[in-house]
C-alpha cells in the first residue's frame, strides 16, 4: 500500500498544481503504466455514464492518441522533446485522478430537465479544474505563463470536443 501511495503522490501534487512534470521520473515504463491506466479508467467512466457503445469503444483510444500527438507536436515544435515523456506522464496521470473523482458521479440519477444538479455542477467544476491542471502542466513543461497554458489546453479541449461531435454526435 505504501508503494501505491508513493506512486500517486507526485500526481496528486500535479493535480493540486503544486508540482509539475519535472517532478516525475523520465520513465517509459511509468508512461506506459499511466497510459494503460488512463485508457482503462476512461472506459469505466464512459461505461458508467451509459454512453453508446461506439463512443465507449473509440473515445479513450482517440483521446490518448490525440493528447499524445498534441503534446508531442507542441514540445517537439518548441525544441523541448526531452520533456515529452514526463509531460505525457503528468497529463495522463492527472486525467486518471480526475476520472476517478468523476466516476462516483455516475451513480446519481439523471434528469431530462436542464436544471443544475450536484452532478452537473461537479462535472463542470472538474472540467474547469482539468483545464487549469493542463495549463499548469504546460506552464511547467514549456515555460509559457499559466494563463497561456490554460488557453492552449482549452483550445485542445474545444478541438477534441468538435472531433467527438463530428464522429459520434451528441451524447445520449
Amino acid at each position: 500500500m505504501q508503494a501505491l501511495i508513493t506512486l500517486l503522490m507526485p500526481f496528486v501534487s500535479i493535480v493540486a498544481q503544486r508540482g509539475g512534470p519535472e517532478n516525475l521520473p523520465k520513465s517509459q515504463f511509468l508512461l506506459t503504466l499511466v497510459i494503460t491506466t488512463h485508457i482503462v479508467v476512461s472506459y469505466l467512466v464512459l461505461f458508467a455514464f451509459d454512453s453508446e457503445f461506439s463512443r465507449v469503444a473509440a473515445l479513450p483510444l482517440l483521446d490518448t492518441v490525440a493528447q499524445s500527438a498534441f503534446f508531442a507536436a507542441l514540445l517537439l515544435g518548441m525544441g523541448l522533446g526531452t520533456r515529452l515523456t514526463q509531460t505525457l506522464t503528468a497529463a495522463f496521470g492527472a486525467d486518471v485522478l480526475l476520472n476517478l473523482v468523476l466516476l462516483p458521479l455516475s451513480v446519481f440519477p439523471t434528469s431530462d430537465t436542464p436544471e443544475l444538479t450536484f452532478p452537473a455542477i461537479a462535472i463542470i467544476f472538474l472540467l474547469l479544474w482539468s483545464l487549469g491542471i493542463k495549463g499548469h502542466i504546460l506552464h511547467r513543461a514549456i515555460g509559457v505563463p499559466y494563463f497561456v497554458g490554460v488557453i492552449i489546453s482549452a483550445g485542445f479541449f474545444v478541438a477534441f470536443y468538435w472531433l467527438d461531435m463530428a464522429l459520434f454526435g451528441a451524447a445520449t
